[in-house]
């Protein structure tokens, strides 16, 4: 009677255990899919933490820089950290050049230099001569540098000394050029030529 009841209660746990087996076998497809569901519920909502993320950066970053398509007043970054000029300038180290398009006389483009808190370029290094000689067209543009009669020397516009030679000089042509050439020009001051304006990068 025992061994009868002992290979009963056997038996019925082994069909037990195969009926859980094969539960468990009719359950796993529900349950792969409820996993997969998990899953893919995780990856939107990790998606959409990360728009959110970027969504508040891209606003800090326009509310500090302002907008990204900037008036004409507007400043833009130049090639240095920490220095901007104004657009339409041009960056050279530490200095903002702008290219007139504009002819006006010595004079009058003086005055228009400094209506930009700028001045007439003073271009009294080989590498700014040839930074400048570089960006601008087949156009004369005034400099400032001036021819001082009573000293029979050539200064620049902040009265510093000129070391350079300037060609086509007479007692007529008192003001510089460059742009067509590769030296700097004498040119008569009333005659009307573009200008190139400099001042310090901000």
């Amino acid at each position: 009677m025992t061994n009868n009841g002992s290979s009963l209660m056997d038996g019925s746990k082994k069909e037990n255990i195969q009926k859980f087996l094969t539960q468990s076998d009719q359950e796993s497809p529900v349950i792969s899919t409820i996993q997969r569901q998990i899953v893919t519920a995780e990856t939107l909502m990790l998606l959409y933490c990360i728009l959110c993320v970027v969504t508040f950066l891209f606003i800090s970053v326009s509310q500090i820089f302002g907008s990204l398509s900037p008036d004409p007043n507007s400043f833009i970054p130049t090639s240095s950290y920490g220095t901007v000029c104004p657009k339409q300038w041009d960056f050279y180290q530490g200095r903002c050049f702008f290219l007139s398009t504009s002819e006006l006389s010595w004079n009058r483009s003086k005055d228009f230099c400094e209506r930009e808190s700028a001045t007439l370029a003073i271009v009294n290094t080989l590498e700014k001569l040839k930074f400048l000689q570089n960006i601008t067209s087949a156009e004369k543009y005034f400099i400032g540098l001036i021819y001082q009669h009573a000293e029979k020397r050539w200064r620049w516009i902040n009265n510093s000394a000129f070391n350079g030679n300037v060609t086509n000089w007479n007692q007529n042509f008192n003001c510089a050029t460059i742009g067509l050439t590769k030296t700097f020009d004498a040119a008569l001051c009333d005659t009307s030529y573009r200008s190139i304006c400099e001042k310090n990068a901000k």
